[in-house]
């Protein structure tokens, strides 16, 4: 019996941000549909993302907690064979390689970050007229996923659905 793939997709920041990732789990579902996908995120990103059908685990950094070294030991032994950091925050970006996760994918423009990716992606920040979501998916390129359609897709609990039905 062969071992599940499994990928870590990181964006720990503001809940805007974790918003503006989504298009990247999907495109990642669509792509490869029996890979496990986890999902590393500051805890209000993790309370949105909670009900999300492709995310099979949800790691919660925060920095004020200080578990940043206790997240990099739990991730180590969780056999993932790919990281991609769509944060390039420098705790992020050496979390993958602390993790030993054997293909990192992230933004090669800070030269001092550069080097804890295996797989670098060259964004151009000074194109202001594309989209954050754009910008996390071009970094899917190394996986062989191009993808010039932003998939939108929230998944919310029952408790939300019934709520919204109420004052529709």
């Amino acid at each position: 019996m062969s071992q599940k793939r499994k990928i870590l997709v990181q964006r720990a920041d503001r809940l805007g941000d974790v918003v503006l990732a989504l298009p990247v789990i999907e495109a990642l579902k669509e792509n490869f549909p029996d890979v496990e996908i986890s999902f590393l995120t500051s805890k209000i990103g993790a309370d949105f993302v909670s009900n999300h059908p492709h995310i099979s685990k949800i790691y919660t950094y925060d920095p004020e907690a200080g578990n940043y070294f206790e997240l990099i030991k739990e991730i180590k032994g969780q056999g993932y064979i790919a990281y991609i950091s769509l944060w390039n925050d420098a705790k992020m970006a050496w979390l993958g390689l602390l993790s030993r996760i054997p293909i990192r994918i992230g933004d090669s423009t800070n030269p001092s970050l550069k080097f804890c990716y295996t797989k670098k992606v060259r964004q151009d920040w000074t194109d202001f007229t594309r989209h954050q979501a754009e910008f996390n998916l071009d970094l899917l390129a190394p996986l062989n996923i191009k993808s010039n359609k932003i998939k939108r897709a929230l998944y919310t609990d029952s408790v939300a659905d019934k709520t919204v039905a109420a004052i529709a």
